[in-house]
């Protein structure tokens, strides 16, 4: 029976958060969704798509998904304790691009972004694709219905409180997906350029702050 479902937004440390829950569940009981299935099956409903990835042996269903995705889900385990991770979101936009950028230049981004491989930061931001990625993924959510809401600048703390909730072991916290190929010394980001990020992600910096009074 499914009994966590994780959010994983972009650059929130979810791939840390989910190999500490391999740890803690049998393999055949945990899903890492694959989020290329809705390329690969377009005319379905993406909903559809993620209901059927659970089997009656999954506990736990982790991906890049959004909350719109789960509706479907959620009709059908309503007692699945929804958790995800947030950012500050222009940091959030950085980091997305510096593993964009990494992709590339490791030759594991799709064909067609080839092309980007100069792309700045600004040109990266100002895409369609690339803003308010928090809110897009979160949107219909009612942040206090949430199980767990993590602050990636709280990591370590949030993760053990989570992991504590959950009665599940958090030793060893480790590190996964550290950019070593783009530093953020590679990134000059000057004060215009971050108020036009933080405008570009104005909803995330609205999302954000409505989590902190949350949790304050």
């Amino acid at each position: 029976m499914l009994k966590l479902i994780f959010i994983h937004i972009p650059k929130t440390a979810g791939s840390t958060i989910f190999e500490l829950l391999k740890r803690n569940f049998d393999s055949h009981e945990i899903i890492k969704f694959n989020k290329h299935l809705f390329n690969v099956h377009p005319q379905k409903d993406r909903a559809e798509i993620l209901l059927n990835v659970i089997t009656s042996d999954t506990k736990v269903l982790h991906g890049h998904f959004t909350f719109q995705d789960l509706r479907l889900v959620i009709h059908n385990y309503p007692d699945a304790k929804i958790i995800t991770f947030i950012r500050k979101p222009v940091d959030r936009v950085i980091s997305n691009y510096k593993f964009f950028k990494k992709r590339i230049l490791i030759g594991k981004a799709k064909k067609r972004q080839s092309f980007r491989v100069n792309e700045s930061l600004m040109e990266y931001a100002r895409r369609y694709n690339s803003r308010n990625r928090m809110s897009n993924i979160l949107d219909g959510v009612k942040l206090s219905d949430l199980y767990f809401l993590g602050f990636f600048e709280n990591i370590e703390p949030d993760i053990k409180s989570l992991f504590n909730r959950l009665n599940l072991k958090s030793e060893s916290i480790p590190i996964i997906n550290e950019n070593r190929l783009v530093k953020n010394s590679d990134i000059s980001v000057s004060r215009f350029q971050y108020a036009l990020l933080y405008l570009l992600n104005y909803r995330d910096v609205v999302l954000y702050r409505r989590a902190l009074r949350l949790k304050n």
